[in-house]
């Protein structure tokens, strides 16, 4: 049920499966419950698969704290089989990789090519200073205050879980002349 509120793919929702057996036999369900676990094992798993979504989201799922959920993924893949199927630099997330996320959480009246230009901020800007999502929430912003849209940043806050200041103090890096090339027209 979990997996389809996101629509994560088949792959995401068997690695996650298999993940989770790993965890059962590893015995690590039992200090934290099923849900926790699971949602540990579908952070993981979207991870790999290319297809992040923020702790909050699975967090407000579950009912847990997201903390709790990472500590758990932290064990799954230190713990378990997993560490020899999953290399750890695997679990960094690119955060172009949250873009898709974002666009697929935004409200229908904008344009794939506002998220093209997301992307090539992203890839232009170096973002090893914060969390991926702060990065991806920060040019998303960026791009859309240029176009002086009517989208806030507690519209993107609540897309990828961040306060309005962590978009704040970051989106400015993704403000320049360079960037200056965004089609007025694509909105």
């Amino acid at each position: 049920e979990t997996g389809l509120a996101f629509r994560w793919s088949d792959d995401v929702l068997r690695n996650a499966i298999e993940f989770f057996d790993h965890a059962k036999n590893a015995e690590i369900i039992l200090g934290g419950g099923i849900e926790r676990t699971f949602a540990a094992c579908l952070r993981l798993s979207s991870v790999v698969n290319g297809e992040p979504s923020p702790y909050n989201d699975l967090a407000e799922i579950v009912g847990e704290n997201k903390r709790k959920i990472r500590n758990k993924l932290n064990r799954i893949a230190t713990e378990t089989p997993v560490r020899q199927e999953v290399d750890m630099q695997e679990l960094i997330v690119d955060p172009v990789d949250c873009v898709p996320y974002i666009q697929e959480h935004f409200p229908s009246d904008i344009h794939n090519e506002l998220f093209d230009e997301v992307r090539h901020r992203l890839e232009t800007v170096d973002t090893n200073s914060t969390s991926p999502w702060t990065e991806a929430g920060a040019a998303t912003y960026a791009v859309l205050d240029e176009l002086n849209t009517h989208h806030t940043q507690e519209d993107i806050g609540d897309i990828v879980s961040l306060s309005t200041v962590s978009l704040r103090n970051n989106y400015s890096k993704y403000q320049s002349e360079e960037f200056s090339r965004v089609d007025k027209s694509i909105i």
